[in-house]
């Protein structure tokens, strides 16, 4: 994902950093191993609304104001500055970006992942789920950095997207995210569970921070906090009932084949040839020709926070 920036009034937009593709480099003549993420095999059951208005408005502010001369004034008034907390500024600090990189690898995470958790939350939850998740980012950004960066304005979506990415590791830890890599000018493409795929990437968020002492251009400490936000958020979500988890669909749908069944007098025989963890890939067989039950066709229609 794009990391957030703290932006640099001094080299203004020339200032960019894409941790989105992982570089080796040893002269400067060597070649670069490029790995970006293309998308999941996740498909929703709703178009995604606010995510694509999401999209389209940190677009638009950035192409009306980011080559404009003013910008570096609109950062200053806009941007969340930890040694003032201008309230207004957590929310409208995730709406601007440090450059044409920054927001593109931004709004890529954010259009792989967001429509899918959409389609969790409903849209108006995933609206405000968003924007609490990116002010909380800031919150925890300012809780993490040494006071000579808090008269530095962050500005960027990324710990926003951060929230997006726990609930989406939560909700969906097996889904296959898809990447395309190009090592010595060859290229490929590769898949990876999101739990190892995100879950590598908050780890190197911690690792990152550390080393840093958060003294870095990147808001490691918005990072983890929006991860964090969106995590507990969603498991309190799950265990509340008002949403239900991919995997613990799944795992619903297995009881129900063992209780049909212990019915039909074979006590467990489907269920004991086709379990699996629930943390790996499932392929869900077509065990009643004739039609499901009432009760499965039931538990499929679980009713997302609207």
């Amino acid at each position: 994902m794009k990391e957030e920036k703290i932006y640099n009034t001094k080299k203004s937009r020339n200032f960019i950093y894409n941790p989105t593709t992982i570089s080796l480099w040893k002269k400067k003549e060597d070649c670069r191993m490029f790995i970006i993420p293309i998308g999941d095999e996740n498909p929703t059951g709703r178009v995604p609304y606010v995510n694509y208005t999401l999209i389209i408005i940190n677009v638009l502010v950035f192409l009306g104001l980011g080559f404009t001369d003013g910008y570096q004034e609109l950062v200053k008034q806009f941007g969340f500055t930890p040694s003032q907390g201008v309230p207004y500024t957590y929310v409208t600090s995730i709406f601007l970006h440090a450059g044409i990189l920054h927001l593109v690898g931004n709004m890529l995470f954010l259009w792989i992942t967001g429509d899918n958790v959409e389609d969790k939350l409903g849209h108006i939850g995933y609206l405000l789920f968003y924007l609490f998740c990116g002010a909380m980012g800031n919150l925890f950004h300012s809780r993490m950095i040494p006071p000579n960066m808090e008269n530095i304005p962050c500005i960027g979506a990324s710990g926003a997207i951060s929230g997006i990415l726990g609930a989406y590791l939560l909700l969906f830890p097996k889904n296959k995210i898809n990447f395309f890599y190009l090592i010595y000018f060859r290229p490929g493409t590769f898949k990876l569970a999101s739990f190892w795929a995100i879950g590598f990437w908050f780890v190197m968020q911690f690792f990152s921070h550390t080393m840093s002492g958060g003294v870095s251009s990147v808001a490691y400490g918005a990072h983890i906090g929006g991860f964090i936000v969106g995590a507990v958020i969603s498991v309190m979500l799950v265990f509340m009932g008002i949403i239900k988890a991919h995997w613990e669909k799944e795992q619903d749908y297995m009881d129900i084949v063992r209780q049909e069944e212990t019915a039909k007098g074979d006590n467990e025989s489907i269920y004991q040839k086709t379990y699996q963890n629930p943390y790996q890939p499932y392929q869900q067989p077509d065990y009643f020709p004739n039609g499901r039950s009432a009760d499965y066709q039931e538990n499929q229609r679980y009713k997302p926070w609207q």
